[in-house]
C-alpha cells in the first residue's frame, strides 16, 4: 500500500483507521490490533482523520513508554485536543508549526471553526490553534519505535545472536551520547549538540582519551544516531534536520588480509597434528572452509537438510531463511563439496550440522584464532578468515572463470542476471580443480 494511505483499510464504502499495536506495549490492549472508524466515505477527508489519530497513538505511546502507563494527564489532555480536531476535520498542529508554516487564511479558517460558549470554546481552541504541548520524544523512545514498528519485520528473521549484535552498538550509540551530551528529547538535540558528540570522538579517534580507535568504529555511532532520527521522523512524517548530517571521520583503507600458503594449509590442517585438538565443531568448520572458500558463519548455521551428499556432485546450500541472514543477497549460492570439505559435512550431517555454535557464531571465531595464536599457526597479518582468501587465490592460480569465482566466493557478479549462473556440475568441476589431498588419518580419533 502506498505511504498515503497507511494504516487505512476500506470496508464497503467507509475507511477505517487499522494499525497495529507495538510489540512492547501489547500488554497494555486486549488486541493486537487499534481499528476505529472514520466515519467517512471520502478518501481525502479519512487521511486528514487517520493522520489525526496516527499522531494521537504516536504521543500516547512514547508517554506510555516513558511513564509505564497511560494515565498522565497532560497526555490525556493531548489525546482529547487531537480528538476535538478529528471532529472537525483538522489534523492537529503545534502552535509553533502552525505559526511557522499555515498562511493567514488558514489561521483565520481554524478561529472561524471555533463555537461560541466559553468553556467549550477553550477546549477546541487549543485543539484548533495547537496550545497542548507534544509529549517528549527521547533517544530512548525513538529506538523503541524503530525496533518494534520500523525494522520489525528485518529483525523477525534474524535468530537470537543476529537479533542482540543488531541492538547492542545502537544501544551503546545511544548510551554514549547521553553520557557525554545528556538525554535531550529528539526535537531538541541541536546541531551544537551534534557537534559536541562529534568532537567526542574525535578525541578518541586522536587516541587523546583513552585507547586509539577507528575513524570507521566512531562513523558506526555517528551513523546510527544519525539513522535512527531519520527513519523515526520518515515513519511518524515530520520533517527535521538532521543534527548528524555531515559529521564523519576519513576511513583508512584496510590493511589486506594475508592468505595462508597452500604449504601453511597442508602442514597445519591436512595433517594429523596440533588442531586435532580443538574441539569437534570447530574442527569440522575450518575443514568445510579449505575447499569451499565459505565465511565461518554460513558453515555456523548449516543445519541437516542443507547438506546434499548424495549423487554425483555432493554439496551444500547457503541460503537465506527465517533465523539466518546472510551478509549480502550474493551470498545465497551453493557451494560443491569435494576434498577434506566433503568429508567433514559428511560427519556434520549425521549430527545436524553445528549445534554448538549456531547461536554462538562470534564464539566460533574466538575460539578458532585463539587456538591458532597460541599454537603459532599464523603469521603476522593472517587468521582463519586468511583460508577464505587462499581460496580465491588457488583459484585464480588454477585459472578459474572470474564470475565462477566471485559466485563461490558469494561476490557480486558485474552484469545483468539471466537465469541460474552455472550448472551444478560446472561448480564441482571448478572446485575439484584446486582440491588438496589430506591424510585419512585425520578422521581416526572420530570414526
Amino acid at each position: 500500500m502506498d505511504r498515503a494511505d497507511r494504516f487505512l483499510q476500506q470496508r464497503g464504502k467507509r475507511w477505517y483507521y487499522v494499525r497495529r499495536v507495538p510489540i512492547d506495549l501489547t500488554d497494555h490492549y486486549s488486541a493486537k490490533y487499534i481499528r476505529k472508524r472514520l466515519k467517512t466515505s471520502d478518501l481525502a477527508e479519512a487521511r486528514i482523520r487517520r493522520d489525526a489519530m496516527e499522531y494521537a497513538d504516536d504521543a500516547l505511546w512514547s508517554d506510555m513508554r516513558m511513564e509505564g502507563q497511560a494515565s498522565d494527564v497532560a497526555s490525556r489532555r493531548y489525546d482529547q485536543a487531537i480528538n476535538r480536531a478529528i471532529a472537525l476535520s483538522y489534523k492537529y498542529v503545534p502552535a509553533s508549526e502552525l505559526a511557522a508554516g499555515a498562511d493567514l487564511a488558514e489561521i483565520v479558517k481554524r478561529v472561524e471553526e471555533l463555537p461560541a460558549g466559553e468553556d467549550y470554546s477553550k477546549a477546541n481552541s487549543d485543539a484548533l490553534l495547537g496550545r497542548v504541548s507534544k509529549p517528549d520524544v527521547s533517544l530512548a523512545d525513538a529506538f523503541k519505535v524503530l525496533q518494534n514498528e520500523i525494522r520489525a519485520a528485518e529483525l523477525a528473521g534474524k535468530d537470537k545472536e543476529g537479533k542482540e549484535d543488531w541492538t547492542k552498538l545502537k544501544q551503546m550509540s545511544i548510551d554514549l551520547f547521553v553520557q557525554v551530551c545528556g538525554d535531550i528529547p529528539i526535537g531538541s538535540i541541536t546541531r551544537e549538540d551534534g557537534r559536541t558528540f562529534f568532537n567526542y570522538w574525535k578525541e578518541r579517534v586522536l587516541g587523546n582519551d583513552g585507547p586509539k580507535i577507528t575513524g570507521k568504529y566512531a562513523n558506526r555511532h555517528i551513523g546510527n544516531l544519525r539513522s535512527l532520527l531519520k527513519d523515526y521522523w520518515a515513519h511518524v512524517g515530520e520533517d527535521h534536520q538532521n543534527p548528524f548530517d555531515g559529521f564523519s571521520f576519513g576511513e583508512k583503507q584496510k590493511g589486506q588480509r594475508i592468505p595462508l600458503r597452500v604449504s601453511q594449509i597442508e602442514a597445519l590442517f591436512l595433517k594429523p597434528g596440533a588442531f586435532q585438538k580443538m574441539n569437534l565443531e570447530a574442527r569440522l568448520i575450518a575443514y568445510m572452509m579449505i575447499e569451499t572458500g565459505a565465511r565461518m558463519s554460513e558453515l555456523a548455521t548449516l543445519e541437516a537438510e542443507d547438506f546434499r551428499l548424495e549423487g554425483d556432485y555432493p554439496h551444500v546450500m547457503i541460503f537465506e531463511r527465517e533465523g539466518r541472514i546472510l551478509k549480502t543477497e550474493n551470498s545465497n549460492r551453493i557451494l560443491p563439496l569435494v576434498g577434506i570439505s566433503l568429508e567433514a559435512a559428511k560427519i556434520a550431517e549425521k549430527v545436524g550440522g553445528f549445534p554448538h555454535y549456531r547461536p554462538r557464531r562470534k564464539g566460533l571465531s574466538t575460539a578458532l584464532n585463539k587456538f591458532c595464536r597460541e599454537n603459532s599457526f599464523f603469521e603476522a597479518g593472517q587468521s582463519m578468515y586468511s583460508i577464505r582468501h587462499s581460496f580465491e587465490d588457488r583459484m585464480k592460480e588454477a585459472d578459474v572463470d572470474v564470475e565462477m569465482r566471485k559466485y563461490l566466493m558469494g561476490h557480486e557478479i558485474d552484469r545483468e542476471k539471466y537465469g541460474s549462473f552455472a550448472s551444478l556440475k560446472k561448480k564441482w568441476e571448478a572446485v575439484k580443480k584446486i582440491e588438496l589431498p589430506f591424510d585419512k588419518a585425520l578422521f581416526k580419533d572420530i570414526c
